[in-house]
């Protein structure tokens, strides 16, 4: 009976152990009082993030304190339709398919876009003494599209610019589909950007720099008014004129 009676009285005991959350440890060695909290932790099934995007980085955009956390595709296909698309090719490399913007301060987040899009650059300019245009936007790469249909996501898709602002919302497209963006800079001085792309000029479905036809685009930050051609017709057929006579090489 007595043998009876103390595993009852342990599996009480057990019992209450395990029915507790969190307990207060008091630790008073050397005179000092210091509190831990024993608990155990239950994350919601709502608090993981699924298996396909278990990897993303974390940017502070500047002292607003708002963060882009970049997230990144867990292989290198993903499903589109009912066929497997494999991204830049046969290439093995993390892909970036969005960004939660998140705001440290007030816990404001939303993602840039609901668009299927792979991210293949992100510029922010750092905050200096010398503030510019280019301080209140984010400058994006992105591939949005299979293009030429071969099931693949790369740069023979063409990548295209976008734009947001600061907090990753007003996220728009600025060069058109058809065109392949190969780079661009900041113009400080008309606080515009100058791009230069590259038009699948022969139909081979490719972006070449030596085969396709390259244009040269500005647009203004500040007026946001679209993109405007640099080179006028004079100058370009004064450009393919010398080309022609000067470099072209001459079959015998």
């Amino acid at each position: 009976m007595k043998q009876l009676f103390v595993a009852a009285f342990a599996s009480l005991l057990l019992a209450c152990s395990n029915g507790r959350e969190e307990t207060p440890v008091k630790n008073n060695n050397n005179n000092n009082t210091a509190t831990e909290i024993v608990t155990d932790t239950v994350v919601s099934s709502a608090e993981v993030m699924p298996a396909a995007t278990n990897n993303w980085s974390i940017d502070e955009i500047d002292s607003s304190g708002w963060m882009m956390m970049k997230l990144y595709l867990n292989g290198g296909s993903i499903d589109k339709s009912d066929s497997k698309i494999s991204l830049y090719g046969s290439r093995e490399t993390t892909s970036c398919w969005n960004i939660l913007f998140y705001n440290s301060r007030t816990g404001e987040q939303h993602l840039l876009t609901d668009q299927r899009i792979i991210l293949t650059a992100t510029e922010a300019k750092a905050a200096s003494d010398y503030p510019t245009a280019l301080d209140s936007v984010i400058i994006y790469q992105c591939i949005t599209d299979d293009l030429n249909k071969d099931g693949q996501y790369n740069d023979n898709d063409g990548a295209s610019l976008f734009i947001s602002d600061r907090t990753g919302k007003h996220f728009r497209r600025i060069t058109p589909k058809g065109l392949h963006l190969s780079h661009w800079q900041y113009i400080e001085a008309s606080n515009s950007l100058l791009l230069t792309c590259l038009r699948d000029s022969n139909k081979d479905q490719q972006y070449k720099q030596a085969e396709d036809e390259n244009l040269l685009f500005q647009w203004s930050l500040t007026r946001q008014d679209g993109l405007k051609p640099v080179l006028s017709k004079t100058s370009q057929q004064k450009i393919n004129g010398l080309l022609q006579q000067q470099w072209t090489v001459k079959q015998q």
